[in-house]
């Protein structure tokens, strides 16, 4: 299932209209509309303000995107604990 629909099942999960999630974001319903429809991607930022006010974790929406944040973060760690060892 693509991210887009995900996003589509929670927020009517959560009983909100395109409307109501665009407000809570300070976003219209027409951008709602386009992260829906896959025509538009939020940002890092407007993914976790989604989530949360879905009550679910960013990454079971966008399990891509968020995995890829956790696999940089390992490769940050990795090569800063390599130069402190040098």
């Amino acid at each position: 299932m693509n991210s887009n629909y995900k996003l589509l099942l929670y927020r009517k999960q959560a009983k909100l209209g395109q409307k109501e999630l665009g407000e809570k974001l300070g976003l219209t319903r027409n951008m709602i509309s386009m992260f829906e429809s896959g025509k538009a991607m939020p940002m890092l930022d407007t993914m976790v303000d989604i989530a949360r006010i879905l009550s679910v974790d960013p990454a079971e929406i966008w399990p891509d995107m968020f995995a890829r944040i956790a696999t940089e973060r390992e490769v940050k760690k990795a090569i800063k604990t390599l130069n402190e060892g040098r």
